[in-house]
């Protein structure tokens, strides 16, 4: 009976594992009509900062999130 139980909690760690796993590693997706997710890093930020500030006549928010 223990090593049913061994087992059974192991395939449930395992799955749990392999869930987390495909969750962190898989690309974020967005709803259509919306700009794809952007990691921002040195070369792509004077094109953020040229898209932001085109759009001066309406509200703008930046959030950033840090992965600690």
């Amino acid at each position: 009976m223990n090593k049913k139980w061994f087992f059974a909690w192991l395939v449930t760690m395992l799955g749990l594992l392999a869930a987390s796993v495909w969750y962190i590693y898989t690309p974020g997706s967005t709803p259509e009509g919306q700009p794809k997710l952007v990691t921002l890093n040195a070369k792509n930020i004077h094109q953020f900062q040229s898209e932001f500030n085109e759009h001066v006549d309406k509200i703008r928010i930046v959030a950033l999130f840090s992965p600690t």
